[in-house]
């Protein structure tokens, strides 16, 4: 099997490996992504609930007459609250475009590997073909050397 057929198809195999290998690669990413993705969807789920509580919490205390300090003070955290939860709120849209990137890139590179797997396998199919057609003529030259020097039974 040294012809041109059989060495293309053993080529392509060894690239549908690698392009194989580099889908999978890119479905960890993504995966990674993902789970990044949750983690900051839960922190934010997080700073909004106790920004609820905590905001819950001073206009109880600014019913029950704390002094202006005190307010101010609460106000002054409740703004560093709701500028925490927006800047989670912009890692949570960061964190989805880097997933919605990954998943696109692996995507493309498994589109890609099962291309050149397909092509790999119509190679191999062909070598197959190129190889019976060369045994068969094998075959046939040697059984009409057969006939020709008189060896037929």
């Amino acid at each position: 099997m040294t012809d041109r057929a059989s060495i293309r198809a053993a080529r392509l195999t060894r690239v549908a490996k690698v392009g194989d290998a580099l889908a999978k690669s890119a479905e960890r990413i993504a995966l990674d992504r993902r789970r990044s993705l949750e983690a900051e969807q839960q922190r934010l789920e997080t700073v909004r609930k106790y920004c609820g509580d905590y905001g819950q919490l001073a206009r109880e205390r600014e019913v029950a007459g704390q002094s202006v300090n005190s307010l101010r003070m609460y106000r002054e955290f409740s703004g560093w609250l709701s500028t925490l939860s927006q800047d989670q709120l912009d890692r949570v849209a960061q964190a989805e475009f880097f997933l919605e990137t990954a998943v696109d890139e692996a995507r493309g590179r498994r589109r890609f590997a099962d291309a050149i797997d397909k092509a790999a396998a119509k190679s191999t199919k062909q070598a197959a073909v190129v190889e019976q057609r060369r045994e068969q003529a094998n075959l046939d030259e040697l059984a009409g050397r057969r006939v020709a020097s008189g060896l037929h039974r």
